[in-house]
């Protein structure tokens, strides 16, 4: 099944704190309590504050072997290394997540927009494996409830730094851990362990992973893991994720792993400029002498322009939410042909949806390219259009046909979306500037 097919969702957990045996350590019930104080007191007094992430997918091919093994084998030859999966398919987005005060809520925007609205992590990344709850929930959830019992699992080093390993569990009967996609989906129980520090009690790094999951849903198991750190907001630290990894195990011996860095943390100040909600009408009204909003560029569907890439983008680094320049090769002019509504040379803002590198052979790289403004007059104004695609005749029994190209199922969704395929290329492929492209107007979506 391909990864376009299934999204994951984690919403909130809760914990308690069970007694346990222990052998090594002096008091580890007193120092997970500890721990659990450090958590609960960094939610409690986090303020709203936001990160840029950086979020790399791959998608495995199982192994080449004759039959399928059970999830039970599958997962046993995960956690021994000894799958040997092969890379299929990779493609990176760049996101920021707004966290609320006390870690109540994410929500998400491309990266460098500026304001937030109401969307979803889904309604932006509408394609592969995705995951909410881990920047915030995960914390304030498995610390903060009733629900876990954990254990002491004994002393361990990392990086030759001295840790303890606790391991919590939570039942089908008090999870609210869900796994599916926005068709079908299961609340499942999950399990996992948590490294602190005993000399600063702090947590270093959590690992949840589901239990078999139920067949119907094509994954035996998720697993996420999440490295922890002190960040510096408003004179004060707080502990937030430094690094996540999820990977997805599925039936078929597929993998499918997300590795996300969160970056630039930092609280949102009274004179920020990010918007959370629409303005009702009456704010609206009264915003309305104090400032004016460029008005939406009103052209009629269907007219052709050109269109240049005035600057070069690498397909290893680049990803989507990032904002490409551009700018028009052509004029936009009117159904007559003689009113330029648009001039040659204008400013074009776009923005990249998706940059997929697809192993091959060949190799190869797709591109998905929104356009979002463009600069008439010296104001950016909105505007929408469509790649303009190439029609091929063709005769087929005895008559002459056209075939019209229509894209992925991304353009069928969302015409206002270009596709560019790029064949037999490497992975650091770059498309040069002054790369052009052919349009038409269309209505916004």
């Amino acid at each position: 099944m391909g990864m376009g097919n299934r999204l994951l969702f984690l919403c909130s957990f809760a914990a308690v704190i069970q007694p346990a045996a222990w052998a090594q350590a002096a008091d580890p019930r007193d120092l997970l309590l500890r721990v659990r104080g450090n958590v609960t007191g960094t939610m409690e007094r986090l303020p709203k504050y936001m990160c840029s992430l950086t979020i790399d997918r791959s998608q495995y091919a199982p192994s080449p072997i004759r039959t399928t093994p059970s999830c039970d084998e599958l997962v046993s030859q995960q956690n021994k290394g000894q799958s040997k999966p092969r890379l299929l398919e990779t493609d990176r987005l760049r996101l920021d997540v707004a966290i609320g005060a006390g870690a109540a809520n994410e929500i998400y925007s491309w990266v460098g927009e500026a304001r937030f609205d109401d969307r979803g992590l889904f309604d932006l990344v509408r394609e592969g494996a995705a995951q909410t709850g881990a920047y915030s929930i995960f914390l304030s959830s498995i610390f903060s409830g009733s629900v876990a019992s954990f254990s002491y699992n004994g002393d361990t080093a990392v990086d030759g730094r001295a840790l303890v390993e606790f391991g919590f569990q939570v039942p089908l009967e008090k999870s609210n851990y869900v796994f599916g996609n926005r068709r079908e989906h299961v609340t499942t129980a999950y399990e996992g362990t948590v490294l602190v520090d005993p000399k600063t009690d702090d947590l270093v790094r959590m690992v949840v992973r589901t239990s078999e999951l139920p067949g119907d849903v094509g994954s035996c198991q998720a697993t996420t893991t999440l490295d922890y750190h002190r960040v510096h907001l408003n004179d004060s630290e707080f502990l937030l994720p430094r690094e996540a990894q999820l990977d997805i195990l599925n039936t078929d011996g597929s993998l499918w792993r997300n590795r996300t860095v969160y970056a630039s943390c930092h609280e949102f100040l009274g004179e920020s400029t990010l918007k959370f909600d629409e303005p009702g009408p009456e704010s609206s009204a009264a915003a309305a002498g104090k400032a004016s909003t460029p008005r939406p560029l009103t052209l009629p569907a269907g007219l052709q322009f050109k269109l240049l890439f005035t600057q070069p983008i690498d397909t290893d680094t680049a990803a989507a939410g990032d904002r490409i320049k551009a700018k028009l090769n052509s004029v936009i002019r009117d159904g007559s042909s003689k009113v330029v509504l648009v001039p040659e040379g204008s400013e074009v803002t776009a923005r990249i949806m998706r940059l997929e590198h697809f192993q091959g052979p060949p190799s190869s790289v797709r591109m998905l390219v929104k356009l979002e403004a463009v600069n008439v007059g010296g104001r950016s104004i909105p505007f929408a259009a469509t790649m303009n695609w190439v029609v091929q005749p063709f005769v087929k029994d005895g008559r002459l046909q056209q075939r019209i190209r229509l894209g992925s199922f991304d353009t069928l969704a969302d015409p206002n979306i270009g596709v560019f395929d790029f064949l037999d290329v490497k992975a650091n492929f770059v498309v040069k500037s002054g790369f052009e492209s052919t349009w038409m107007t269309a209505a916004p979506q």
